[in-house]
């Protein structure tokens, strides 16, 4: 009977979740293949026509190789058809879900783990995301394979399980550059935890990191033949120069930039510089601009050149102003906490027609704010709350949402960052509603 519900369950999420898609890819637009998604459309065609990893004739690494290869498959099997792109974008959120649900059931129970996969399936930011030729979708799906993965080594002892989550977590971070030093983290986590000789735990963690390197070794091995560089991708210069050109910023830059951090760009805008644009005005036309002087100087011919200087440049800012550029990295940290709806600017909401409607479009605004706040705020007193609990099941996903906190501390704050671990926020803020509502209820009762 419990198996019947189950799959009326299943049944019931995927059909929620075809009825959103639809209504949010009318509503918002599928987008066409613009920013990002030009990058990874044409190097999918350059490997899915045997041409390498290239870009306008030249190789590159600009990206991470997983999405492109995702791609290339694709096109090679089916043509040239985003459209698919994005019919399987969708059904990878729905087996994301799934996973997810079996994952988390044994942390948090079923009425939680329910719950939760309900707000995940209704949240638009998913949905609006399947529609564009970017990797998010993607790498979410394969962070959600490789933490039901390894979550199944630590229950089950299996040295398979450990060999397989070492290439579940290789294929993500070839896909999500980012969350590289989780390979490490999650060595550690096998090694302290005690169950078995410490003996047989390294040999566990040997078997989980093997298996890693067998896949991106000759990746790295490539760019650094390439471009003196065994990196996954030139991206960690852009990146972190986009954070530190803030430590120049001036009081009315730094004011219009925290207040966009913490309510898009409306409310600066319409009450202190009407032509204020987030992306633009935060970093957008000063990268660009350093970017061509990077590229006009002696010896510098791409981009990949042009990332490794940039990082010079921001690390040499960052040498120079240390606690700025800490105030900075708690900016971002609030940055990489605060989406409202992702449509054409990070953060952004009513950014057009400012001057109408002020008091309706305002009041929306800061409702939508104190609710996403309350919902950071329960996410993380849930983290707390299993903590204490000492769950050693929950450890690997609270370890992949400490470290994307932290690390955009150091880096950017983009808000998208966030959406291969935003499933698991869900989670967290219903734990840690349930807590909050039972002590509130036991004070309720009390004076009852």
């Amino acid at each position: 009977m419990k198996n019947i519900f189950n799959k009326h369950f299943f049944i019931f999420l995927f059909i929620i979740l075809i009825l959103n898609t639809f209504f949010c890819w009318n509503f918002f637009g599928v987008k066409d293949i613009g920013g990002d998604a030009v990058f990874y459309h044409q190097v999918g065609i350059s490997l899915a026509n045997g041409q390498g990893y290239e870009l306008n004739g030249e190789k590159t690494m600009t990206r991470e190789p997983g999405y492109p290869l995702f791609i290339a498959v694709n096109y090679k099997i089916f043509g040239e058809h985003p459209n698919i792109i994005r019919v399987e974008q969708v059904l990878f959120l729905y087996l994301t879900i799934l996973f997810v649900y079996l994952l988390s059931k044994k942390i948090f129970g079923e009425p939680i783990t329910r719950f939760s996969s309900l707000l995940f399936v209704v949240y638009p930011i998913f949905s609006i995301y399947s529609g564009s030729i970017v990797s998010e979708i993607f790498a979410g799906f394969l962070l959600a394979c490789f933490l039901l993965v390894f979550n199944l080594a630590e229950e089950k002892r299996k040295y398979i399980y450990y060999f397989l989550a070492g290439l579940l977590l290789v294929f993500f971070i070839m896909t999500k550059n980012m969350f590289l030093f989780l390979m490490p983290l999650f060595f550690l986590l096998i090694i302290l935890n005690k169950e078995g000789s410490l003996k047989i735990r390294f040999f566990r963690a040997f078997i989980f990191i093997i298996s890693f390197f067998i896949i991106i070794a000759p990746w790295m091995a490539r760019n650094y033949i390439n471009f003196g560089n065994p990196m996954l991708a030139s991206r960690g210069g852009v990146i972190l120069y986009g954070h530190a050109i803030k430590i120049n910023f001036n009081s009315s830059q730094s004011l219009k930039y925290i207040i966009s951090s913490m309510s898009g760009e409306y409310f600066v805008r319409r009450f202190i510089d009407r032509d204020y644009n987030y992306e633009r005005d935060s970093q957008g036309d000063e990268l660009i601009q350093r970017e061509r002087e990077i590229l006009a100087e002696g010896g510098v011919t791409n981009y990949d050149q042009a990332d490794d200087q940039l990082k010079n440049v921001a690390l040499r800012l960052i040498k120079e102003h240390p606690i700025k550029y800490l105030f900075w990295g708690l900016i971002e940290f609030n940055n990489l906490n605060s989406p409202i709806v992702y449509y054409e600017r990070h953060v952004s909401i009513f950014y057009d027609n400012v001057y109408n409607r002020t008091f309706l479009k305002s009041s929306a605004i800061i409702i939508l704010r104190i609710f996403w706040f309350t919902f950071i705020c329960l996410a993380f007193y849930g983290i707390y709350r299993i903590i204490k609990k000492r769950d050693k099941k929950s450890y690997g996903v609270i370890l992949a949402v400490f470290y994307v906190n932290i690390i955009i501390i150091i880096l950017q704050g983009i808000p998208r960052f966030l959406m291969p671990i935003l499933p698991f926020y869900f989670l967290f803020a219903m734990y840690g509603f349930e807590a909050f509502s039972k002590k509130y209820l036991r004070f309720f009762n009390l004076w009852s």
